[in-house]
């Protein structure tokens, strides 16, 4: 119904991944665990098979606590679990989001007219999507304005 209907799946990977990481010292017993595992593999499994049916899918999370500012979990996560491409999930988190959200005429995209919200990248996230997780390597820009990082794309300017 979801793909007849044209409506997105917005998953939850990286809280799955991230309890079974740091379970152990958060307090969850061998045999939660152990569950949690089988419950991620069977979610997984059900967002594949989604996908395969045509489900348009969207990069988001219900994230808690410190997983906060973590996005970049979750794209790792459609790809090292659900076998998206890294481009297939920089998509998933720019125009499908800005679509879920109903904003694509405004952001998701570089199109003229488009606000200039940009994520700028020391390094190349299609070869290795985990480099977006580093803070350090990343640029932001929100309505055409650094507002985050940009030491290297200063010190380059100055050269």
């Amino acid at each position: 119904m979801l793909a007849e209907t044209g409506t997105y799946l917005i998953p939850t990977l990286s809280i799955g991944r991230w309890f079974l990481k740091h379970g152990r010292e958060e307090g969850l017993t061998a045999k939660a665990l152990e569950k949690g595992m089988v419950v991620c593999a069977h979610h997984y499994d059900a967002i594949r098979r989604a996908v395969k049916a045509g489900v348009k899918l969207a990069a988001g999370t219900d994230a808690i606590g410190s997983m906060h500012g973590g996005n970049a979990d979750e794209l790792a996560a459609l790809v090292e679990e659900i076998g998206f491409s890294p481009m297939q999930a920089i998509v998933a988190a720019t125009r499908n989001g800005a679509e879920v959200c109903r904003m694509a005429d405004r952001v998701g995209t570089i199109d003229a007219g488009k606000l200039a919200d940009l994520l700028l990248v020391n390094g190349d996230p299609l070869n290795d999507i985990r480099i977006l997780k580093d803070k350090e390597r990343l640029t932001v820009f929100k309505q055409g304005t650094l507002v985050a990082g940009g030491e290297s794309l200063q010190q380059r300017q100055r050269s």
